[in-house]
């Protein structure tokens, strides 16, 4: 049973490890070392281990960071090809016809737009099951596109309950704490990603894992 409880009090368990996640996320690409932090989040929530991890070898956890950050960017490109294209088709029938305000361009930036957003929250949607394969597989790139195993998870149930919740919860979360003026975003961020990753990490049993101790 998917502990919701434990997992949004988690982030909050040791303000120390908090606070230094928090100030990261505030800094442009150094918030990639938060991101990675994350990833060890899963992967305690992995093992039934809900302690806070430890803030250790940050230059690896800047590289895990990274790389989910390419990996999520490559889960995007089939929404960011489809917006590129038919906002080009619009503009150019927009140009080429001014007379009659671009009738033809307009509805084809409605059209883009909409195959844009559904192709984008697609990718949201199966994202945090690629990043879990990555992590339960001791960080093999490839594990992040094994799609016969993330099908398997991102059809099930319990995935799809984890992940409305966690757009709800980060959506309010995020939205209150914004009110803090220039660190308040960042608080909320770092929150709602540990908290996502350990739900999603919950999802993957260790006898599912192939983690290293």
């Amino acid at each position: 049973m998917t502990d919701y409880e434990n997992a949004i009090k988690r982030p909050f368990q040791d303000i120390g490890k908090f606070v230094i996640g928090a100030l990261l996320s505030i800094i442009p690409l150094v918030n990639l070392i938060a991101t990675g932090y994350t990833l060890n989040c899963a992967k305690t929530a992995m093992k039934k281990d809900y302690k806070l991890p430890e803030w250790t070898d940050w230059v690896n956890l800047f590289i895990q960071g990274l790389i989910v950050a390419v990996i999520g960017f490559i889960y995007m490109i089939p929404a960011l090809i489809v917006l590129i294209a038919f906002v080009g088709t619009a503009f150019l029938a927009m140009a080429s016809d001014p007379s009659s305000m671009g009738g033809v361009g307009l509805g084809g930036m409605g059209i883009g737009f909409l195959a844009y957003f559904v192709l984008l929250l697609a990718a949201l949607y199966i994202l945090p099951a690629a990043i879990m394969e990555y992590v339960k597989n001791n960080s093999s790139f490839g594990s992040a596109f094994r799609f016969g195993e993330i099908k398997g998870k991102i059809l099930s149930t319990d995935y799809l309950i984890v992940w409305l919740v966690m757009l709800v919860y980060g959506m309010v979360a995020i939205g209150v704490l914004s009110i803090i003026p220039i660190i308040g975003s960042a608080i909320g961020v770092f929150a709602v990603e540990v908290t996502s990753m350990t739900l999603f990490g919950e999802l993957y049993s260790t006898k599912e894992a192939a983690i290293e101790p």
